[in-house]
């Protein structure tokens, strides 16, 4: 939905140690991206068998590890593979409001009646840059990382256009997340699971992606 301060600080000082390379963009939006989430995300990708279907555009991919490194060796030749992948927020730099009952700064989200002005940049900005992307890569899907990003989606206007090409949610990788996303994973049992982390949500999600991985791809679910 949006960045933290974290990726924004990595951001920053990305571009202020290459600011004279002229890749200086690209390198903060890959050095920014998902900072010090990265593991959570990869391992769902991965689960899910996203390198499965990007090998069909890139045999070279091993893991989904390799969409965040710039200049990675496969067998003898360097290559770049993070071209197959687009990060991007629909709030391009961190968005929170103060909470007026805990004075706590608190991530947005588009539920919240009260930011509609807000919510407009959503078909100001995000959705002409998805149009624009689609129409250059026919194959392009989207996957949204969280409920509420897939929430904004079907508030905005053109959501019908795209449905198809939208997948259901993973977990967002926030370390918020990380016990559902261990749970999701295998990893834990389902005692674990208690209070606000329902495991029946955990599940829900995880089968609706593995249906679309498989109706849409015909990709075996893990």
């Amino acid at each position: 939905m949006t960045p933290s301060w974290t990726q924004i600080r990595e951001n920053l000082d990305s571009a202020q140690k290459s600011i004279s390379s002229p890749d200086v963009l690209k390198k903060c939006k890959l050095d920014g991206s998902f900072a010090q989430m990265r593991e959570l995300l990869v391992a769902q990708l991965d689960y899910f068998k996203f390198d499965q279907y990007l090998k069909r555009f890139e045999p070279r991919l091993r893991t989904c590890r390799e969409l965040f490194v710039s200049s990675s060796t496969i067998g003898t030749k360097p290559s770049d593979l993070t071209y197959l992948v687009n990060y991007t927020s629909i709030y391009k730099f961190p968005t929170f409001y103060l909470d007026k009952k805990t004075g706590k700064l608190t991530s947005y989200t588009c539920n919240q009646g009260v930011y509609k002005a807000a919510r407009q940049k959503l078909d100001d900005y995000f959705i002409p840059m998805l149009e624009e992307e689609f129409a250059e890569a026919k194959t392009s899907i989207i996957l949204p990382l969280g409920i509420a990003v897939t929430d904004a989606l079907k508030k905005s206007s053109t959501y019908s256009k795209y449905r198809d090409r939208i997948l259901p949610p993973i977990l967002c990788p926030s370390g918020q997340n990380n016990l559902r996303i261990n749970y999701l994973l295998g990893l834990i049992g389902k005692s674990k699971m208690t209070g606000a982390n329902s495991a029946s949500k955990v599940e829900s999600l995880k089968q609706n992606l593995q249906k679309a991985m498989l109706t849409k791809f015909g990709i075996t679910p893990t």
